[in-house]
């Protein structure tokens, strides 16, 4: 339903305005479409607002941790009634291009053991709409707009020798499918005139289209309304799928301070993901790699130091299992393999190097809250243990 209300509205934009004047309230609706289309995977790397999330419920070490991005802060203060001028949508979009995080750690006696703070910037977000949408995906909406009015006036050339009765039946009947955007009734003199060759080759002659839409197109949309289908809005959704598959690459510096030992870490991560495929009409599967490089106390020296030096990279595959109707994820199984190397000192029993089998089951409990659990496996020792955890992405 959101889809049908959305593209109405851009309908109506591209109709009334042209191409030139789509406003940056149009390019936000979309955007806001976009977003909640996205992977709860792709949310964890970075939020579109606000992201709280506590990791390791059942281990030793309680982490909780609170992400928001600097367009989520933005809204935020807005909301609390202060008064910031208005920004237009590309400054929004810079906006959304980072994100800070705070997080708390605490011992299985609920005492706070370390504070950590990190920023998250996109190194490429093709998620986010650019100049390059108002060039492309825009011109095709729009001349799918100006094919509607080509068919009208088509419509009513065909009819002109029919009686006052059906011609105003027919302009009815054509009028009321625009309106609820359902061609699936319309009357049955109109549905003659819409099958007939004649009526299809006068539109293919009608060149004003010819610059984005193919000949196939243009047939392929003749018929679509004779079936009842509405080509403006499946190109639309089709458009807003696309854009929720794209690239996605972050890069997450963060510091984090050990209130018992006095001393800090510091840490970098970086994470790639990408949709695969190009059939929009199966669920969304998407590549994740994912690396990370720490510096950190060794333990077993009690004086301040930097001796760990851990290193970890990770790919794998992450895939919606189940969607709703709005093409929103409720259900998620990511499967990676992660490989780790220690360049420090090496604490007792540890391993220099450690390759390790997971899985990251997600699931959407209650409406922004999800549920992930990821499974750990060891093949060279034979370990398995699970992290289980709860995350909440708030908003689009």
């Amino acid at each position: 339903m959101k889809h049908f209300y959305i593209a109405s509205i851009l309908l109506v934009c591209f109709s009334l305005k042209g191409f030139s004047q789509i406003t940056d309230d149009d390019l936000k609706k979309v955007v806001t479409e976009i977003n909640s289309q996205r992977s709860a995977n792709s949310k964890d790397i970075i939020t579109s607002l606000f992201r709280a999330g506590i990791d390791d419920l059942l281990g030793t070490d309680h982490k909780f941790d609170f992400s928001a991005s600097l367009f989520g802060i933005d809204s935020m203060l807005r909301g609390k009634g202060v008064k910031l001028r208005n920004r237009n949508y590309s400054e929004e979009r810079q906006l959304r291009q980072w994100a800070v995080t705070i997080g708390l750690t605490g011992d299985i006696g609920n005492v706070i053991t370390k504070f950590s703070a990190g920023v998250t910037g996109n190194i490429l977000n093709r998620k986010d709409i650019t100049k390059k949408f108002k060039d492309t995906h825009t011109k095709r909406l729009e001349a799918l707009s100006d094919i509607y009015d080509i068919l009208h006036a088509k419509i009513i050339d065909f009819t002109k020798d029919s009686s006052a009765e059906v011609k105003i039946a027919v302009n009815q009947s054509w009028n009321a499918a625009m309106d609820s955007k359902n061609f699936s009734n319309l009357h049955s003199v109109l549905k003659k005139v819409i099958y007939s060759s004649e009526f299809k080759n006068s539109v293919l002659n009608s060149r004003e289209v010819y610059s984005v839409l193919s000949t196939q197109e243009i047939e392929d949309i003749v018929e679509g309304l004779g079936a009842g289908r509405d080509e403006f809005e499946l190109l639309f959704k089709k458009t807003i799928t696309q854009y929720a598959r794209k690239p996605l690459w972050t890069i997450t510096p963060t510091m984090t301070y050990d209130r018992l030992r006095n001393q800090g870490a510091y840490s970098v991560e970086t994470v790639f993901t990408a949709g695969l495929g190009k059939d929009i009409t199966k669920k969304p599967c998407e590549i994740e790699a994912k690396a990370m490089f720490k510096l950190a106390n060794d333990t077993l020296n009690k004086e301040s130091n930097y001796e760990e030096k851990p290193f970890s990279f990770s790919l794998g595959i992450n895939k919606i299992l189940v969607e709703n109707e709005e093409k929103e994820s409720k259900m998620e199984l990511k499967i990676f393999t992660k490989y780790d190397h220690q360049f420090g000192s090496l604490a007792q029993g540890k391993q220099v190097d450690l390759f390790t089998l997971n899985s990251t089951f997600r699931i959407n409990v209650y409406k922004s809250l999800w549920l992930p659990i990821t499974l750990n496996y060891d093949p060279k020792n034979g370990n398995l243990f699970g992290v289980f955890a709860i995350t909440a992405n708030i908003g689009n």
